[in-house]
């Protein structure tokens, strides 16, 4: 596991900026998501470290990161609906931000 993840790391490090890098993000959201988490320590570091990935691909621009921002909101809200609001409120101007520079 920790493999596949410094590699998804090393190709997202290397073509993640590229605008059709949407399905290598969506690869290793989706790896990280099906890691097995026993206890609630394990769960909590899993979903720290799929939020992180959603977090950095979703502010960059690529094709289809609309389709990127409404799985990460959802798995937001599935996830804490509590904090939910806050996380997608500063991520949202981050991607604003971004976006509106291309």
């Amino acid at each position: 596991r920790e493999k596949m993840a410094q590699a998804y790391d090393f190709a997202l490090d290397k073509i993640g900026m590229e605008i059709m890098s949407y399905q290598i993000w969506v690869d290793y959201i989706n790896f990280l998501k099906g890691v097995e988490a026993v206890g609630s320590y394990a769960e909590n570091q899993r979903i720290t470290a799929v939020r992180r990935v959603y977090q950095r691909g979703c502010v960059n621009p690529m094709i289809n990161i609309e389709q990127l921002w409404r799985d990460y909101s959802k798995y937001e809200e599935a996830s804490d609906p509590v904090q939910a609001s806050g996380f997608h409120l500063s991520t949202y101007r981050q991607l604003c931000s971004h976006c509106m520079a291309f």
